[in-house]
């Protein structure tokens, strides 16, 4: 007699799925999407249980009713003859998946099938069955599509669950998609040709690859499967069927060769990948070297396949550092790989474009929930072409340049382009050792996977100069920064070093906030305060993080007062502040609007600073501030707090900013132009950059 299942699959797999199916005894197979319905016999679950490599998960299904509100569910459930799918003892858990107007909630859900299983075993008179939720003895799952509810029994858990993997490293890939991998890609597990994963992680794909060279089934590795606690399991068929899988395993374990090589940086990881193999039993037949993709060279035969998911996100840091990753393993595969199949996945497959060669096939496939692409490749030899070149010739052109100045400055933060070309709206800054890349919104005009591969390119091509590591690239993307976006910190990955400018050092957190902490435009700006400095108490207005108090500090000031209403900012000035021995009684730091505080303040100051943002709505102050428009109120409220003869400094970074010069009159303010004398070398080729003026008072 045969019974109905439904298997359940990643998405893109189904036709796999349903191969598997047929081949280990399935009758009407129809594929739906994500599974595929099947009529079989139940020496079909153990088969399909031991051997599958591809499906999630084996369902029984129990029947399919319209429902059209929560008592109609109930009632539905109730229907089943729960006594002949569970003992008196059974433990329960229902797993419910779907919502629709009349059903909002899925624990809801979850709970009146429970329900309509208590109420038919109690009126069976039969022992009410407890939830377990962890390992109960009938696990059911309830899909509600629209007004119409499936009810299914898992017999198999989760099928990607193999049981050698006790240990992944960051970011693992599914059993069930490395497996999915060599099917898809028509790799052949009878030929002898060698199969190469050269960043193999913690060995998945080549584990899954050995495993069906061998003849082992997946399933073997398991402990226990749910259809072993069903009461219409057949346990001597059971048997049987297992003992007939290991038979033809142990057969394969011996008779197949070792040709499956993986190779990885991470040698914590390479132990992993042992310890796995040795697991699934195919330890022998895998050969786990550490290697660099950089040094990747073909020692393994004349053909051959090359697979692998390059590492990416959590299992790799920058952009810069996944983008020239890709396209270095390109580079190798086409230099030492001619003639070899290349089979390469990625959850990003614009990632992909960056290996430099043209994909024969691509297939979607799901990683649990995310979706990736499958390209398949031959190898073909040739030389790399460069790589956007006009760019990067550009940046050369121009370190070049500056090279001399460089060596003479007193820093070792720089600008090296600033959107030369029109095809690469970037701006690129050193940080010592760092480079800092600045993205700016491109035109509507330019298609916008242009621009992301031309972004792609010019990092790959920055990753490739001599005095540039990959891994210490950061990439920025540029917009208007309105209210306290400005503030929001972008990641956390708490990288944090010292620059020098100066006589002073600086902090620099290059990756967690859209700014480094050091503006460099305003580099001739802050030096020239430091050498005004000298004697004068001294205010810093919209302060960022107290770089210009370091100078003026270390000019001499004799006490200043430094202003922000972000705390994030303030305490990052405190950490410039210590490094630079700063007596903080000296050198205050203070929480507050800066134009509130400007009108309920009654210190005076010798020397001010004011370097606004160009717009803001925070909601920490009252309405917004908007440079151009306000600028004017700004400074007479600073007018106010000057002493006789003391200066203001006031910059902005609004490109079309024009200073009020008529209504400032009033204020007896003498006002003179400072902005081409306060760009540095590195900025001269942006006029506009910034704005600068110094406003003295004239009595």
């Amino acid at each position: 007699m045969t019974l109905p299942f439904f298997i359940t699959a990643p998405l893109g797999t189904e036709d796999l799925v349903a191969r598997e199916a047929e081949q280990y005894g399935a009758a009407e197979v129809k594929v739906t999407r994500a599974g595929v319905r099947v009529e079989a016999e139940t020496a079909f679950i153990y088969r399909f249980c031991l051997n599958s490599r591809v499906a999630s998960r084996l369902l029984f299904r129990l029947g399919e009713y319209d429902v059209n509100s929560a008592d109609s569910l109930h009632a539905a459930a109730k229907q089943i003859d729960w006594q002949q799918h569970m003992h008196a003892d059974a433990t329960i858990a229902v797993h419910f998946d779907g919502t629709n107007d009349w059903m909002r909630n899925t624990q809801f859900g979850a709970q009146t099938v429970k329900d309509a299983v208590v109420d038919y075993m109690r009126d069976a008179g039969l022992p009410r069955p407890n939830v377990d939720k962890t390992h109960p003895d009938l696990r059911i799952h309830a899909y509600l599509h629209r007004d119409r509810i499936s009810l299914a029994i898992d017999l198999s858990g989760p099928l990607h669950m193999r049981g050698y993997r006790d240990k992944a490293g960051k970011a693992p890939m599914r059993e069930t998609l490395a497996a999915a991998m060599l099917m898809r890609g028509n790799w052949q597990a009878s030929d002898d040709q060698p199969l190469v994963d050269p960043m193999c992680g913690s060995g998945t794909i080549l584990i899954e690859a050995a495993m069906m060279a061998a003849n082992v089934g997946p399933g073997l590795l398991r402990d226990f499967f749910p259809f072993q606690r069903w009461p219409l399991a057949n346990q001597n068929e059971w048997k049987s069927v297992r003992d007939e899988a290991e038979i033809k395993a142990k057969e394969g374990r011996a008779t197949t060769g070792k040709r499956f090589f993986g190779l990885d940086l991470d040698r914590s990881v390479l132990g992993l990948a042992k310890d796995n193999a040795h697991a699934a039993g195919v330890g022998h037949l895998i050969n786990f070297a550490y290697g660099d993709i950089a040094d990747l060279t073909n020692k393994y035969g004349a053909q051959g396949t090359v697979i692998s998911n390059p590492p990416y996100g959590e299992r790799l840091g920058t952009l810069a550092e996944v983008l020239a990753l890709h396209y270095q393993f390109g580079t190798q595969l086409k230099a030492h790989f001619g003639d070899w199949r290349a089979l390469i996945y990625n959850i990003d497959g614009s990632l992909l474009n960056q290996l430099r060669m043209r994909a024969d096939k691509r297939h979607t496939l799901y990683n649990g929930q995310l979706k990736g692409t499958l390209a398949s490749y031959q190898i073909s030899s040739s030389e790399p072409k460069p790589i956007a070149e006009d760019f990067i010739n550009r940046v050369k052109k121009n370190m070049k340049r500056l090279n001399k100045w460089i060596k003479q400055s007193d820093t070792d933060c720089y600008r090296v382009y600033d959107r030369d070309l029109p095809e690469y709206n970037l701006a690129i800054d050193f940080y010592g050792d760092w480079v800092i890349v600045q993205e700016f919104a491109a035109p509507k005009t330019i298609d916008e996977k242009k621009a992301q591969n031309r972004l792609n390119d010019a990092l790959v091509a920055l990753a490739d100069l001599p005095q540039v590591d990959s891994r210490q690239i950061a990439l920025k993307t540029r917009m208007r920064q309105r209210g306290a976006q400005q503030y929001e910190r972008q990641q956390q990955a708490n990288v944090w070093f010292k620059v020098n400018e100066g006589q002073c050092r600086f902090w620099i957190n290059p990756l967690d906030y859209l700014d480094t902490g050091l503006f460099l435009d305003h580099r001739t700006v802050r030096m020239e305060l430091g050498a005004m400095a000298e004697g004068q108490r001294v205010l810093n207005l919209f302060c960022y993080t107290g770089t210009a108090t370091c100078h003026a500090a270390k000019g001499g000031a004799t006490s200043s007062v430094s202003v922000d209403m972000s705390r994030t900012y303030l305490d990052w000035a405190a950490r410039n502040f210590e490094l630079n021995g700063m007596d903080p009684k000296q050198h205050q730091l203070i929480k507050a609007d800066c134009m509130k505080w400007l009108v309920s303040t009654s210190d005076r100051f010798d020397l001010i600073f004011i370097d606004p943002p160009s717009f803001s709505n925070s909601k920490k102050m009252e309405g917004h501030f908007d440079v151009q428009r306000d600028h004017v109120e700004l400074l007479a409220y600073a007018r106010e707090l000057l002493t006789p003869g003391g200066v203001i400094v006031f910059s902005n970074n609004l490109r079309g900013f024009k200073l009020d010069s008529e209504k400032l009159a009033k204020y007896d303010l003498s006002i003179q132009d400072v902005t081409e004398a306060s760009l540095p070398e590195d900025f001269k080729r942006n006029q506009r950059i910034h704005h600068c003026f110094l406003l003295e008072c004239e009595r």
